[in-house]
């Protein structure tokens, strides 16, 4: 389950974590997503977030065997 937040109107919303981390001044960039460190995709502090390539994050998940 992901957090969501709106940030502006008509109905635009963001990913919580993506919030937070853009929030820090932080950048995300194109073919990179953010991990949340504990694999708990409800911790979205900005210490439980780093930001890893799509085939990172993919091996990341395989080797905790979890699925956020």
């Amino acid at each position: 389950l992901r957090n969501w937040i709106k940030v502006s109107e008509p109905n635009i919303w963001l990913e919580y974590a993506k919030y937070v981390w853009l929030k820090s001044g932080k950048k995300l960039k194109k073919g990179l997503c953010l991990h949340h460190i504990s694999n708990c995709s409800n911790d979205d502090r900005i210490e439980n977030l780093v930001l890893v390539s799509r085939s990172d994050h993919v091996k990341l998940h395989n080797r905790h065997n979890t699925k956020n």
